[in-house]
């Protein structure tokens, strides 16, 4: 009774060393540099499609206020974000 979707930044990319990639934020006019990947969870796959790659240029609390929904989020760091839902479900080295 729930979607899974994900959106990345390792795919489509294109110019000196791989720097830009298929999710622009037009404020920046450059390719968003700091999220590597996200993953949401929403009843209708559509919406979590695009709350997926939203994640990229918008606050997950922002987006929450609008339409609900867990997240995880790994920054080009190596750090992660995620609502409480996935507290207890990620694993990492």
């Amino acid at each position: 009774n729930e979607s899974l979707a994900s959106s990345a930044s390792n795919k489509r990319r294109w110019g000196d060393n791989n720097q830009i990639h298929h999710i622009y934020n037009p404020k920046l006019k450059k390719s968003t540099p700091d999220i590597k990947a996200t993953w949401v969870t929403h009843e209708q796959a559509a919406i979590a499609d695009v709350l997926a790659t939203s994640l990229f240029l918008v606050m997950p609390e922002k987006l929450n206020e609008a339409y609900p929904c867990d997240f995880i989020i790994i920054t080009e760091q190596g750090e992660i974000d995620f609502s409480q839902r996935f507290e207890n479900t990620l694993f990492t080295k």
